[in-house]
């Protein structure tokens, strides 16, 4: 069974530079198994080995960008990660799903709503989402202006056939603001940190606290 291309989008800022792309292929890279197809969306040559540059194809501003992973000449299943996302633990088991799953948002007020910073995107789901926003990009912007991407998806799929990572790898996937930040660790079992919100990884030295 072949593995999932691993994929980020980076559209160049003072915040996200060529570097956030490097740390999260290596953290991939160093807990993947078999193959690794790594592929970098940017605006920007990464030039680190093991990474393929795909540049973007639209002047979509911020988070919108990562609209173009459901680019039709994108093709198989896609394994998303935020850029400020830090792998820690053995990508087994996540490596080989193949359902659509996307990570839950934490916050009380947006509780149980989708959280697009980590999604296993089988093609077939990525279609409906392309058809849909390419009819007016600037209109689903405009109508999503607070709640992003992840509004604009949610809008698409609604919620009763997304799947979530914390609630099928209990435990596995956590967020450092709710969880690592609180408890002043990384939780045994830990294989996936994502980050929402400040700090950012580089804000921390790239370091988790232990």
């Amino acid at each position: 069974m072949s593995g999932p291309t691993v994929a980020c989008v980076l559209r160049a800022s003072d915040t996200y530079t060529p570097e956030y792309v490097t740390r999260l292929y290596e953290g991939v890279r160093k807990h993947w198994s078999g193959d690794l197809d790594f592929v970098a969306l940017t605006d920007t040559p990464i030039n680190h080995p093991g990474v393929r540059d795909v540049s973007l194809a639209h002047d979509w501003p911020g988070w919108w960008s990562k609209l173009e992973l459901f680019r039709p000449d994108l093709t198989g299943r896609l394994l998303y990660f935020d850029l400020d996302t830090m792998i820690v633990g053995s990508l087994g088991g996540i490596q080989e799903e193949r359902r659509h799953t996307t990570l839950k948002r934490q916050l009380p007020k947006y509780a149980g709503q989708i959280n697009s910073g980590m999604m296993m995107l089988p093609q077939k789901v990525r279609a409906p989402v392309w058809k849909e926003w390419i009819k007016g990009p600037r209109r689903w912007m405009r109508k999503h202006a607070h709640g992003g991407d992840q509004a604009f998806l949610q809008s698409v799929w609604g919620l009763r056939r997304v799947r979530f990572w914390q609630d099928e790898y209990p435990g596995q996937v956590c967020s450092y603001r709710m969880r690592v930040l609180r408890d002043k660790r990384v939780p045994p079992g830990t294989r996936v940190v994502y980050f929402h919100g400040k700090p950012r990884p580089h804000e921390i030295g790239w370091r988790l606290p232990q």
